[in-house]
């Protein structure tokens, strides 16, 4: 991520996930435990992604 001026934290998130991955081999459960979430967050985030993902609106 060249800059986080201006982005949106599911924009953060959704870099921060795909980027730890890659750095794990893609490990679920190892880059879960890099960043400190569950690797069902992971998995949920990933699918979400793949869908297209969710709008910043849609966050709470």
């Amino acid at each position: 991520m060249a800059s986080i001026a201006g982005a949106t934290l599911w924009d953060i998130e959704k870099e921060a996930i795909l980027r730890t991955l890659e750095m794990v081999d893609g490990s679920t459960s190892r880059a879960a435990e890099v960043l400190g979430i569950s690797p069902r967050k992971i998995q949920y985030r990933l699918k979400e992604y793949a869908e297209g993902g969710a709008s910043a609106a849609d966050e709470d």
